[in-house]
């Protein structure tokens, strides 16, 4: 049967599905200058959309005069093996949007992939390999590998 849990819906008592959704907005607080680079939201990577080099997807502009948002979504289906050991297989998608808003869009950068866990006493130790779903030419090469400490 379907349960809740801490962290995810469990499917059949062990299996558990984790998912997240994460939006932002910036806008530049001084008139005529632009949002600061260091500043600017960037996906991709462990933490945003596996697939991708870390901060891989940037704003096309550089100077951002008005609002940069960004909306992320991520979903992973965790699968005890044996002991401490086990797999998931995930999907994550997002996109960045200068002056306007969108929670969904054709174009959103997505992977999809399986990994490998450990739960270990400090937290679970991931290993991932993630397939970009569409070629990107930012970031052009089609599988990445992940390693991570804990979990999203």
């Amino acid at each position: 049967g379907l349960h809740g849990a801490k962290d995810g819906i469990n499917f059949f008592e062990d299996i558990v599905f984790a998912a997240a959704a994460n939006i932002g907005f910036e806008r530049t607080n001084v008139y005529l200058q632009p949002i600061p680079v260091l500043k600017q939201f960037r996906l991709g990577g462990y933490s945003f959309i596996r697939g991708y080099r870390e901060d891989a997807i940037q704003a096309t502009s550089k100077n951002v005069f008005g609002t940069l948002s960004f909306v992320n979504y991520r979903g992973e289906l965790r699968i005890p093996v044996s002991g401490a050991f086990g797999t998931a297989l995930f999907i994550d998608a997002g996109d960045l949007y200068i002056d306007k808003f969108q929670l969904f869009s054709q174009k959103m950068h997505g992977s999809t992939g399986i990994g490998l866990r450990y739960n270990t006493p400090v937290g679970p130790v991931s290993l991932d390999l993630a397939y970009k779903l569409h070629f990107d030419p930012v970031d052009s090469d089609i599988f990445r590998i992940h390693f991570a400490i804990g979990s999203f």
